[in-house]
């Protein structure tokens, strides 16, 4: 089983607990002991995988109510992963916002972990974004100003991200592009623990200098403030500002900063977009700015090209071309990047105890877990969870229709 077998063992025979929410205050609460999971959920579709989860749509047995379940296998899971599941719980318990995904329940069964949240109908930002036929510069912009409000939330309550990242960002409806939630705060974390901000982790192209920095013995809640740079940039372009095939010729320029506007993808911003985007991505924290001054910035409250509002055709063609690159993709939603000095000693006691307890701290600085390598994994175990889960077919977003601009005029652009 590993290294920390027992550990995993002794979670694992603890009784399952769900956690409710009050409709009206959106307050959880431990509900105690609780039947399996099957016996309250139908379990949907797949929306997404990770290495040891998969995320399904699921509907409310007893009010028809569609949700989101997280499904983790415990057996593919190590003692970081416990760890950053207990500060994920109790970080969705913490913040209560209208753009942070709600947590509405969790179980444990002897094999799975199912994380029950709201389910967002509209899908992935960038899903959204590459279906639309007509994309300018406000719908970039409403984007991220949604986005700094719901991160300023998080700093304000003492959390940093951690992972900010466009398959984490989400859409609640399928027709509204106006209701973006927060997702995935499996690497948040509370940024007034010195300790645990100096663990290296996020996704390499959205990753703050900082964290790269071996030499930093520690750093804060400013890497999410770089990551909205590197989004907004993408946003703005279609690419991102750091991109190379090597980890490490793509570092070496994150830790430079090395980006331009090239005028082929930018002709059409406005300037006071690029302002906003060099004061995000700053190598230096202390001089980057921060949510609270980023939602007073110019090119978010009016300013210059405010009334032309520019079509961004290159940068949705940008987008459908990065957005199809599926193996990346995949690379870049399950990289994480930790190293870090020690392990953590074990968990002590129930798992479900440590999620619920109000003395939990946020997780020590942890190695990356590898994976289970062990051969005494049973085969059985992989069919079984595998049979459970019933993988489906994944959804094939239609090609868009040629772009029309407000006015419904058509584009020769050349959608890809």
């Amino acid at each position: 089983m590993g290294c920390c077998g027992s550990k995993l063992a002794m979670a694992q025979e603890e009784s399952a607990v769900h956690l409710e929410v009050n409709p009206e205050t959106r307050e959880i609460r431990l509900a105690g002991p609780a039947t399996d999971f099957a016996a309250h959920y139908e379990l949907g579709r797949e929306l997404g995988r990770g290495a040891f989860s998969v995320v399904r749509e699921a509907q409310a047995i007893a009010t028809g109510t569609k949700v989101a379940v997280k499904v983790l296998q415990k057996r593919k899971m190590h003692e970081v992963d416990y760890t950053s599941l207990a500060f994920e719980v109790n970080t969705l318990k913490k913040l209560r916002h209208p753009n942070i995904i709600t947590l509405y329940d969790i179980y444990e069964d002897p094999a799975c972990f199912y994380l029950v949240t709201e389910f967002m109908e509209g899908g992935e930002l960038f899903e959204r974004l590459v279906a639309k036929t007509y994309y300018t510069q406000r719908d970039a912009k409403e984007v991220i100003a949604t986005l700094l409000r719901a991160i300023k939330y998080c700093h304000d309550s003492g959390i940093a991200h951690r992972d900010l990242k466009p398959e984490n960002i989400l859409l609640a409806s399928p027709t509204d592009d106006s209701t973006i939630k927060l997702g995935d705060f499996g690497l948040a974390i509370s940024h007034n623990n010195s300790q645990s901000m100096t663990t290296r982790c996020g996704s390499p192209i959205y990753t703050a200098p900082e964290i790269l920095d071996m030499s930093t013995t520690a750093y804060g809640k400013e890497c999410d403030i770089w990551s909205i740079g590197v989004i907004t940039f993408m946003l703005l372009s279609g690419s991102p500002p750091f991109y190379d095939t090597n980890l490490a010729d793509l570092y070496t320029q994150i830790k430079a900063a090395k980006y331009h506007f090239d005028p082929y993808y930018w002709g059409h911003v406005s300037e006071d977009a690029k302002h906003f985007i060099g004061r995000m991505l700053v190598v230096d924290p202390a001089q980057r700015a921060t949510a609270d001054e980023l939602l007073r910035h110019r090119w978010i409250t009016g300013g210059q090209h405010e009334g032309s509002n520019p079509s961004l055709a290159q940068a949705l063609a940008e987008l459908r071309k990065f957005n199809a690159r599926d193996t990346l993709k995949r690379a870049i939603s399950s990289v994480k990047v930790a190293v870090s000095m020690h392990r953590p000693s074990g968990l002590a006691g129930s798992f479900i105890t440590s999620l619920t307890s109000p003395a939990h701290k946020s997780p020590p600085v942890v190695a990356m877990s590898t994976p289970n390598d062990d051969d005494s994994d049973s085969a059985e175990d992989d069919q079984n969870f595998e049979s459970f889960i019933k993988t489906t077919p994944p959804i094939v977003v239609p090609e868009p229709e040629p772009a029309k601009d407000e006015a419904g005029n058509g584009s020769d652009e050349d959608w890809i």
